[in-house]
């Protein structure tokens, strides 16, 4: 548990560094290193409950494109990966 945690804390910051990246110099670079970090665990998550690997693919898509649309807010997150999985849920709930 307090490796997980460590772990936990230690990609929080880095996801804070790449969505900071992203928010204030619309780095493309950043956002899809993001991207390639996020995008599998994100659908895996999405099809857990969907049990559909297309609806998953599309809801995780859709995710990540509010992402770069709201990429000015980026910087106000404080727990990212809570944020990304929540935001997940919140898309599988209401779709």
């Amino acid at each position: 548990l307090r490796f997980t945690l460590h772990t936990t804390m230690l990609e929080n910051d880095y996801i804070r560094r790449l969505l900071s990246a992203i928010a204030l110099n619309n780095d493309q670079a950043a956002y899809k290193e993001l991207f390639l970090l996020l995008h599998g665990r994100l659908k895996q998550f999405a099809y857990s409950i969907l049990k559909s690997s297309e609806e998953a693919e599309e809801l995780v898509s859709d995710v990540f494109i509010r992402i770069w649309q709201k990429k000015d807010q980026l910087t106000s997150i404080e727990s990212p990966l809570f944020y990304f999985y929540a935001t997940t849920m919140r898309k599988v709930c209401f779709r």
